[in-house]
């Protein structure tokens, strides 16, 4: 796991995850950004996300950056991979 710590207290984290688990803790809250398997937004029908770098960051507003993998229809070696 990588994880961003940015002033306020909010935590950006790239984790892999390999069995169900939990997070336990006061005033903590996790939204997911997006898992493998959505849809990457900006790119054609039926394009997923396929893997995620352990790249991340998180600006002041609290928006993530990462660098991810794609697949899907039309995605080749030219094309597979964006941030």
């Amino acid at each position: 796991m990588i994880s961003k710590l940015r002033h306020g207290g909010v935590i950006a984290m790239v984790a892999s995850l390999l069995t169900a688990g939990s997070a336990v803790g006061q005033g903590i809250s996790f939204s997911t950004v997006t898992l493998t398997g959505e849809p990457a937004p900006g790119t054609g029908a039926g394009v997923v996300y396929s893997d995620f770098s352990f790249r991340i960051t998180l600006n002041g507003a609290g928006q993530t950056a990462f660098e991810g993998s794609l697949t899907g229809p039309g995605v080749d070696a030219t094309n597979d991979e964006g941030i």
